[in-house]
């Protein structure tokens, strides 16, 4: 093995002990490992990343996305994760009604009830105004109106 390869990223075939294991809220397995180059916020690596990087033989750069085919985000066996781009797994998660949408989103601020109630006050109020009721930003109420783009849309 090369000298310089096992310095950057360690031996591939030491066995990793995991540390302490964590379900971030959006599903994916996370473990805490600050020393590793990998770790995010508060020193935690996803593992689905993890497992991929040691199948490689070397660390993920930014912007490599990894998959899970079967959609299962706490699924992190090997035969379960493509490397892709972010293009792709965008695609993938589109194709296989993996991406929340409308109220089911996980970032909307509205219910689909109010986004209906919000394009029939078109007309009837300023959008700034109807902003102010539904506490969001003039702009998504402009969007919402003008259908300019799909509204994130969740109850708190």
């Amino acid at each position: 093995m090369h000298y310089r390869r096992v310095s950057i990223h360690g031996d591939p075939h030491k066995r990793i002990v995991y540390k302490k294991q964590v379900t971030d809220t959006n599903g994916y397995v996370t473990i805490w490992m600050p020393e590793h180059p990998m770790a995010v916020g508060r020193g935690y690596v996803y593992q689905h990343r993890l497992v991929m990087s040691e199948y490689l033989g070397r660390m993920l750069a930014f912007g490599e996305n990894v998959h899970h085919k079967n959609g299962n985000r706490s699924d992190n066996r090997i035969e379960n994760l493509e490397w892709c781009t972010y293009s792709e797994n965008m695609i993938h998660a589109s194709k296989n009604g993996l991406m929340k949408k409308g109220e089911n989103a996980y970032n909307a601020k509205l219910t689909d009830l109010q986004v209906e109630e919000i394009r029939a006050l078109k007309g009837k109020l300023k959008q700034q105004q109807i902003a102010d009721i539904y506490e969001i930003h003039q702009s998504h109420v402009s969007d919402i109106q003008n259908n300019h783009r799909e509204p994130k849309i969740i109850q708190h």
